[in-house]
């Protein structure tokens, strides 16, 4: 899928429906962010919809701030977010 990643991302902005990834360790993020351009992200943050990366346990403040400019976020669970 990751050849297909920013295509998938695509359609689902044009269709409104909602996109999440799990990516658990930061070198995920950090590739899932680039593989997915600005402009196929574009649309979900011009559109008003949000999309998020899952757990994320050893996300760096580098990919924070790429996330938080592409208009994502990072939704944590407790017990990673208690323990990080």
């Amino acid at each position: 899928m990751e050849g297909e990643l920013e295509d998938v991302v695509r359609i689902l902005a044009e269709n409104r429906w909602p996109w999440r990834m799990h990516a658990t360790y930061d070198r995920n993020d950090q590739t899932r962010t680039r593989r997915v351009s600005n402009g196929s992200i574009g649309i979900f943050h011009s559109n008003g919809l949000n999309w998020f990366f899952d757990h994320a346990e050893t996300i760096s403040n580098q990919s924070i701030g790429r996330i938080a400019a592409l208009g994502g976020g990072v939704a944590v669970a407790a017990p990673h977010g208690l323990s990080g």
